[in-house]
């Protein structure tokens, strides 16, 4: 087998997009230069960085790694930007995308990383190779490497190189939840063939790339060594400036409806990923809303949404555009899981709620009609109901409510066991 030296060709480029956090970037470069191995490139593109220091940091780095290669960006564009800046500059057969505050996971993981690399060559080659990453986090009040599989143990085992749709159908879960560039290695020639383009976008920046390659790619490598360490101890952890949710959230929703399209052409393995990254995401940013930044969601938007995500997240979202006063919204929400989810009884009761909060005792008579039928036998439910009309100064529906649910336990008298207490109604 040919060594790492063989030519003058770096094996591996390193990427290190940073802003600011000078004292964590020392320790990313320290865990690449621990080992004797250094058939290795690195770049570090500088997002417009802000703090005091810079000069300093890099007279230090460049003791670790002379040859190490510095671009400033010339402003602020986000991380996805920068990465493309070193990409452009890159000569290695492997490109690595590694965050600043993180380390490879420990001195040998460098060395044994270039000898499977020099397999996978042998063996026809990757695009992609799908790496094995360890978190840093407190256990026991101490803090510790702890190695997260991708891939499952006893999965894909037979061998190191597999096509990507079977990598994906095994790790779609681990993946969808973790879709960031540090759990790849990339050939670097596959990169350029299809190269992402330039973006804005600073949330899951990294995602975006990882699934353009992803769903481009045939062959993937699996290496399941612990290779990257997630560092989650750090003070700082902001690696960019601030971004618009609100926008990063509508510039989402207007690529979905291109989405479904492109995802009509995917493999099995592939089309499974696409829906389930999709609908991490939007949970994400979701996530980061308050009620009024909510309120900014085109109608067109939650309805594209609710393809992706599950029913009781959809219905929490609708619980507190309720509890916000932005009943358009909630009533959106409620009424498309009144359409799609045809055995729960929640949505109509959270509407029967919205309408009696505008005043309109008539609609909310209706949904707590089909509050009853879609729950025949919960007299509680018709309880709970009641008290909360009854506290919000709606008497003759918490009266409608009070009388269904006694109806129910009449019903049922015949059935109740001597023990068994009679629920109690308020007069």
């Amino acid at each position: 087998m040919p060594s790492c030296s063989d030519d003058e060709t770096p094996l591996i480029s390193f990427i290190i997009p940073f802003f600011n956090r000078f004292t964590l970037l020392r320790r990313a470069v320290e865990s690449l230069t621990a080992s004797a191995f250094q058939n290795f490139e690195l770049f570090l593109i500088d997002d417009a960085s802000t703090a005091a220091g810079l000069e300093g940091s890099l007279r230090a780095l460049r003791v670790l790694k002379p040859d190490l290669v510095y671009h400033r960006q010339p402003k602020n564009e986000g991380q996805h930007n920068a990465r493309l800046q070193g990409l452009a500059r890159a000569t290695g057969r492997w490109v690595f995308f590694m965050d600043s505050d993180d380390a490879l996971f420990e001195r040998e993981s460098l060395p044994r990383m270039a000898d499977f690399l020099l397999r996978v060559e042998a063996q026809g080659g990757a695009e992609i190779v799908l790496l094995c990453v360890a978190q840093w986090v407190t256990q026991d009040g101490e803090m510790r490497r702890h190695q997260q599989s991708v891939v499952a143990a006893d999965k894909l085992t037979e061998r190191e190189i597999w096509t990507t749709d079977a990598v994906l159908t095994c790790a779609n879960s681990w993946l969808s939840q973790y879709g960031a560039l540090w759990n790849y290695m990339y050939d670097r020639k596959f990169l350029l063939r299809d190269p992402v383009a330039p973006s804005a976008i600073r949330f899951g920046e990294d995602c975006m790339t990882a699934n353009h390659y992803l769903f481009r790619s045939e062959r993937t490598a699996l290496f399941r060594n612990p290779f990257y360490l997630r560092f989650l101890d750090a003070e700082d952890r902001v690696c960019h400036q601030p971004q618009n949710t609100v926008k990063a959230l509508r510039d989402g929703l207007s690529g979905l409806e291109k989405a479904q399209d492109f995802k009509a052409g995917l493999s099995p393995g592939k089309a499974g990923f696409h829906a389930s990254q999709t609908a991490h995401y939007m949970r994400a940013l979701l996530a980061q809303l308050d009620p009024g930044d909510m309120q900014k969601i085109p109608e067109y938007g939650w309805r594209e949404l609710a393809a992706f995500i599950a029913p009781e997240t959809l219905q929490g979202y609708g619980e507190r555009h309720f509890n916000g006063g932005i009943f358009d919204v909630a009533i959106n929400l409620f009424s498309y899981l009144l359409a799609t989810e045809p055995k729960n009884p929640l949505p109509a009761v959270w509407l029967a709620f919205t309408a009696a909060s505008q005043n309109n005792a008539e609609a909310a008579a209706e949904f707590i009609a089909l509050v009853r039928q879609r729950a025949p036998a919960d007299a509680e439910l018709l309880i709970d109901m009641g008290n909360v009309f009854l506290q919000s100064g709606h008497a003759s529906l918490a009266r409608d409510c009070f009388a269904s649910a006694a109806a129910i336990e009449a019903r049922d008298a015949t059935r109740q066991t001597a023990d068994e207490r009679p629920l109690k109604y308020p007069s």
